[in-house]
């Protein structure tokens, strides 16, 4: 491992990220580079093969990748959520509010309007009164 393969390994990363554009994509560069067999991982544990004056330069590069990838992970998840949150409450509470629908008829109220409208149609005449009418 080389001072260019890390260069090579952060220009990777950058790009990664730039191309980014969801929580899935976010979580999938973490487990790439990150994860428990990502390549950053490795990379840091192979540190131990090479001679310590490599191991220092190498290994605080690294880390210097690992750390800004890390930062910018939280970053960029915490802009798309944003960007979710908004898309979310596009609500103007500015505009009035709507009016509530009014209820149904019972129905018994309806199949009495039923029968009186048909008894119309055959010449009689509804009433209301006292004894007991609609």
């Amino acid at each position: 491992m080389t001072k260019e393969d890390v260069a090579k390994l952060k220009a990777e990363v950058e790009t990664s990220l730039a191309q980014a554009k969801s929580i899935e994509d976010l979580n999938s560069i973490k487990i790439k580079y990150l994860g428990k067999k990502g390549v950053l991982t490795n990379l840091l544990k192979s540190l131990k093969e090479l001679p310590l004056e490599e191991r220092r330069e190498l290994g605080s590069l690294l880390n210097q990748i690992k750390d800004e990838l890390e930062r910018v992970l939280k970053v960029k998840e915490r802009e798309i959520l944003l960007a979710e949150e908004d898309e979310i409450t596009d609500l103007d509470l500015s505009l009035p509010g709507r009016e509530p629908e009014l209820g149904a008829l019972h129905p018994l109220t309806i199949v009495i309007s039923e029968i009186c409208s048909l008894f119309e149609r055959l010449g009689f005449e509804v009433a209301e009164g006292p004894e007991g009418g609609i």
